[in-house]
């Protein structure tokens, strides 16, 4: 009754319909993140799936010949670390739970399938803590053999008015400069910053020039503040956030260079950030994420007055 086809991310759209595919993430997002789900467009899924390289394949799930689901297979890691990387399964949150249930199970045996013709010798997936969506998906891979590897956390602020009438102190040798993709020296900088910043990090793997030409095509990051701190004309850190919602603000990624670390420079950004989204941009609270072992960063993002909201499961399996 349930069939599954995988087809290279370059032929996905001579197969089934792009549009069919976005709404049915779509719909799960909602039934996943409710009022906060960040929904996909054409433009944006065609920058992040369709045009990405790192995309192998597309996972399709069809149930009476009509597509009821899909999953998407990332080979970005494969050469560094030898790990894909499954998203979804999108699922289409109206069918009966069983079917849900089906659905996860076969997606994720093919995606073990397919993580071994691409070299790889792990697969990793990961779930959110709420809602029966990311229930199903935590039990269909420990069932599948998968293990927990580690966690993260959703973390928010409430912004405040007194937020608004604090004063921001900056070093006088100190620059925040907007970036541009069009300027090398910036692009050259964001990448140093970038790859020093998170190199340490679980699962980083080094960020392209190419990597920066793909997001340009994408309405959020295009739409979001890009933000560099030199000092002495030498790159510190940086600090990228948006408005994916009218509700909220999210803070997508902060990073200091190693040697520039626990002098109060993280600090700073996250205030400026978090000032110029409660305060310019009128959100009402402010989210990012974290790795739940990265005890130096919770412990700044709670002084600043961050709670965590929900927590991240990642998972891993040898194929």
């Amino acid at each position: 009754m349930i069939r599954v086809i995988s087809i290279p991310r370059g032929k996905v759209q001579y197969f089934v319909s792009i549009e069919e595919l976005i709404n049915i993430m779509n719909e799960y997002l909602k039934m996943c993140y409710g009022e906060y789900a960040y929904t996909r467009d054409l433009e944006s899924f065609k920058a992040m799936y369709l045009e990405n390289p790192d995309i192998a394949y597309f996972i399709i799930i069809m149930l009476f010949n009509r597509v009821m689901g899909f999953a998407l297979i990332n080979k970005r890691r494969v050469n560094y670390e030898g790990i894909s990387e499954l998203k979804g399964p999108f699922v289409n949150p109206l069918l009966p739970l069983s079917v849900i249930e089906e659905i996860t199970n076969v997606t994720i045996n093919e995606a073990l399938h397919l993580t071994k013709g691409l070299g790889a010798h792990q697969l990793e997936a990961y779930t959110l803590n709420e809602g029966f969506l990311n229930a199903v998906k935590r039990t269909a891979l420990l069932k599948n053999g998968f293990i927990e590897l580690e966690r993260g956390y959703e973390m928010t602020f409430q912004c405040t008015d007194r937020i608004c009438s604090e004063e921001i102190e900056t070093l006088s040798n100190s620059l925040l400069i907007d970036y541009r993709f069009e300027n090398q020296e910036l692009r050259k900088a964001l990448l140093l910053v970038v790859n020093e910043s998170f190199a340490k990090h679980p699962g980083f793997t080094p960020i392209t020039e190419e990597d920066l030409r793909r997001r340009e095509n994408t309405k959020s990051w295009r739409e979001s503040e890009k933000k560099l701190l030199f000092l002495d004309k030498e790159v510190v850190g940086e600090v990228i956030y948006g408005v994916p919602s009218k509700l909220y603000g999210y803070i997508n990624s902060i990073g200091i260079r190693p040697k520039y670390q626990g002098k109060g420079f993280g600090k700073l950004l996250m205030r400026i950030a978090i000032r110029d989204l409660c305060c310019q941009k009128g959100v009402e609270e402010v989210r990012l994420w974290v790795h739940a072992n990265n005890d130096k960063a919770i412990k700044l993002y709670s002084k600043i007055g961050f709670a965590i909201d929900d927590i991240t499961y990642i998972y891993r399996r040898a194929t």
